[in-house]
């Protein structure tokens, strides 16, 4: 997981940047002015309801007695634009951090830091179970025939580097070995698939390591296998839905782009 923070950049093309980038929103403001309305507007619907709208310094509003009259207006503007509304008040839980105080969960849940953290993960971790699910739904239909070969891509195949064919074959066979376990206790348990995984890992570094390109386009072509060795290795030493539904993902790009010649 990549977190950017733009606290300290109102650079409206910045943001739009990093927005372009995001899968999750954390919004933080006390106004919610048109400016920030004008960066918003165009953001696509689905990742507006994947988008929290957070009003910060929620004890000093109340203090100034201005809480509820902000909590009411942005409240209104989260209903229309955000998967959901907090006010927080991190402040107080931060200075007790920084002067290595305990932090109760009391005092956490009081700050409302606590339902802020829960709902974003609760949204990762249903997003993440989404993520599985169509994966094992692409390829319990699918199979993953090796035959249904885009028109155009065994002509290209003669320009790959050598190797590439064993690649297609390692590939392959993972692929079908998750298909199999889509019908067994893979989608109980997604832990099952970490084995699978962690072997495609080692057998992609091997023949990365083998490999000895010719060409600049050649080893490009080995760097991306090899990165992509190193993600399934992450995924097969973690745990849970998440992990394996990102190396499913990156299974199943990889055996579409050995197939339609994306990777030569």
């Amino acid at each position: 997981m990549q977190l950017t923070d733009l606290c300290d950049n109102n650079d409206p093309a910045v943001q739009r940047a990093a927005l372009d980038q995001a899968d999750i929103v954390i919004w933080c403001t006390a106004t919610f002015a048109q400016a920030e309305r004008d960066v918003w507007a165009p953001v696509p619907d689905h990742l507006k309801d994947h988008s929290f709208l957070v009003l910060p310094r929620a004890d000093v509003l109340a203090r100034d007695g201005l809480l509820a009259a902000r909590v009411a207006a942005l409240g209104d503007v989260a209903r229309e634009e955000f998967h959901n509304f907090f006010p927080v008040a991190p402040l107080s839980i931060a200075n007790r951090i920084r002067r290595g105080d305990p932090v109760s969960d009391g005092q956490l849940s009081a700050s409302g830091v606590s339902a802020l953290s829960y709902a974003i993960q609760n949204l990762v971790s249903s997003g993440r179970q989404a993520d599985l699910d169509s994966a094992y739904l692409y390829l319990g239909r699918c199979g993953h025939d090796e035959s249904a070969v885009p028109a155009g891509a065994h002509s290209r195949s003669s320009e790959r580097p050598a190797g590439t064919t064993v690649v297609r074959e390692v590939i392959a066979e993972a692929a079908r070995t998750i298909a199999d376990l889509h019908t067994g206790v893979a989608m109980q348990n997604p832990d099952a698939l970490t084995g699978v995984f962690s072997e495609l890992s080692e057998e992609l570094s091997e023949l990365a390591a083998d490999a000895e390109p010719e060409d600049a386009d050649a080893k490009a072509w080995w760097d991306e296998l090899s990165a992509a060795s190193d993600k399934l290795m992450l995924a097969g030493l973690e745990k849970g839905p998440g992990p394996a539904a990102d190396a499913a993902t990156i299974v199943l790009q990889l055996s579409r782009d050995l197939q339609s010649g994306a990777l030569a």
